[in-house]
């Protein structure tokens, strides 16, 4: 087969899932209000739907199939849905923006958090932190103790 040929056989693909695929009502109905974990199960069903029951999904198969040379045969996909890990939330606590010192800032930094955390933590944007950072270090009030930390 010449590369126009495959060419012009991805190019039906492409068309084809533009415009049957992005338009499925099946799709859309099977998608339509869900959660992300059902979400995914719902994706999985489509997906099996799409490829064993589906006569464009079954067009499709038939057009790779001339296209890699070899059959493709439409068959279910079972796909066993991974556990996630637990998100571990982090405990929020609002803090004015007068309470945010260097000395805050280093103890904050000691416990482990991020600066971003930091910048929640304390009601203020991260380029706002970076912009205190700054004017700490150029009174001399952070230098000393951001190289204490790096020692350690």
């Amino acid at each position: 087969m010449t590369r126009q040929e495959k060419r012009a056989l991805r190019l039906q693909i492409c068309r084809t899932l533009d415009e049957h695929c992005g338009n499925c009502e099946t799709k859309k109905q099977a998608l339509k209000g869900k959660s992300s974990s059902a979400w995914d199960a719902a994706s999985q069903n489509l997906q099996t739907y799409c490829n064993t029951q589906c006569p464009v999904g079954k067009q499709l198969h038939e057009l790779a199939s001339k296209l890699t040379g070899e059959l493709i045969r439409p068959e279910p996909i079972e796909i066993k849905p991974e556990k996630k890990a637990p998100v571990k939330l982090m405990k929020v606590v609002s803090k004015p923006r007068e309470e945010l010192t260097p000395e805050s800032y280093m103890q904050d930094r000691e416990k482990g958090l991020k600066e971003w955390q930091i910048a929640i933590q304390y009601d203020i944007s991260p380029s706002g932190l970076y912009s205190r950072k700054k004017r700490w270090r150029e009174q001399g009030l952070l230098a000393e103790n951001e190289q204490r930390r790096k020692k350690a």
